[in-house]
């Protein structure tokens, strides 16, 4: 009976070995890093946060007014933000305000100290809005979507100008007015075409998600007798080390008396 037992133990365990290197990569790999990179950036937050609020106990203990007290609490926590993000994010302030960016870079020259507080009040406007954040995001995650995007928001910027002038010219019916309707109208149609490339880009990318999920599957198929095998031996194992198949997990509905 000994015999029998090792050399059960050897089937399972060679069976075992066989399942460990069979074994693919995670098929979703990719998400869970980027996933991953989600967590860590809540993490960063959670952080900066907690040394805020350390920061606001210790002004609350040496006597700062409760009114600033309270004002500093219930402002909006500061999103975190990497060296990265920050240079990405004054590198979509030159395409989408290159006035203000402009300025920027000519303070710098003149006071650097003042630049430096406007950079950093420029920043944190732009990191609250959930539009830019959602940009940065699509930089990293998707550069093809993130420059339809981008685009997008370009136009869209033109779009609002010009319906602007639209309205001053016919208030002031300056004749103008079809014009600039015309030119709203083609701002938007192009703004529509960039949205319509990019949920195309979705869709495709949600096919050969599909496509890559179908593969998987008629992997499995053929491997039915091997993953069979590994089943008997994970199966085995476990009833080898409880000494009997008492401890194996039972599925509902299974080994019920009849």
């Amino acid at each position: 009976m000994r015999t029998v037992m090792c050399a059960v133990g050897v089937v399972v365990c060679s069976l075992g070995v066989a399942r460990g290197l069979a074994q693919p990569a995670p098929a979703d790999a990719p998400d869970r890093a980027r996933a991953r990179q989600m967590i860590q950036r809540q993490i960063e937050a959670l952080r900066s946060r907690q040394a805020r609020l350390e920061d606001v106990m210790a002004r609350l203990d040496a006597g700062a007014p409760l009114d600033e007290i309270r004002r500093t609490v219930t402002e909006r926590p500061d999103v975190a933000l990497t060296d990265e993000d920050r240079e990405a994010l004054l590198t979509l302030l030159a395409e989408l305000n290159p006035e203000l960016h402009e300025r920027w870079r000519r303070l710098s020259e003149q006071n650097p100290a003042m630049a430096e507080r406007l950079r950093s009040r420029i920043l944190e406007r732009m990191s609250r809005d959930r539009g830019l954040r959602e940009l940065l995001r699509l930089r990293d995650e998707d550069p093809e979507r993130f420059r339809l995007r981008l685009e997008q928001v370009k136009l869209g910027q033109r779009a609002t100008a010009a319906a602007r002038r639209f309205v001053d010219a016919t208030v002031n019916n300056d004749g103008d007015a079809d014009r600039i309707r015309a030119e709203v109208r083609d701002l938007v149609s192009r703004q529509v075409e960039l949205r319509l490339q990019e949920q195309r880009r979705l869709y495709e990318q949600a096919e050969a998600r599909l496509g890559e999920a179908r593969h998987r599957l008629a992997q499995q198929e053929e491997r039915r007798e091997a993953l069979v095998d590994e089943e008997v031996a994970s199966l085995l194992r476990r009833a080898m080390q409880g000494g009997d198949d008492r401890r194996a997990p039972r599925r509902p509905g299974l080994d019920r008396p009849r």
